[in-house]
């Protein structure tokens, strides 16, 4: 998931500090709403070439205690129970279970 930090601060120090606490890009006020749509897309297709698993292969389901998904068939499951989550949600528990800490 790219951050983007759109900001007032536009001193190379702010800058530097923004992308080195793990912003993808910093854009700094003022700023043209066609350059941010442009940046927007860029990160969006940077972090999905990625991500992307390959054509033939399913994505392995992820554990964590007695939580599982499955992103193959977008399951969830605690316990004994079937999880009922929205696709955004769904996708935001998968990244989070894949990046633990």
């Amino acid at each position: 998931m790219p951050i983007l930090m759109l900001t007032a601060r536009s001193d190379e120090v702010d800058m530097v500090v923004g992308l080195e606490l793990g912003a993808d890009d910093y854009i700094a006020k003022p700023f043209r709403m066609r350059e941010l749509l442009a940046r927007v897309a860029a990160a969006l297709r940077r972090s999905l070439l990625g991500t992307a698993p390959a054509a033939t292969e399913a994505p392995p389901s992820l554990c964590s205690r007695d939580l599982i998904l499955d992103p193959a068939t977008h399951a969830a499951r605690r316990g004994d129970r079937s999880l009922i989550l929205k696709p955004r949600a769904f996708e935001l528990l998968r990244f989070l279970m894949q990046h633990v800490g």
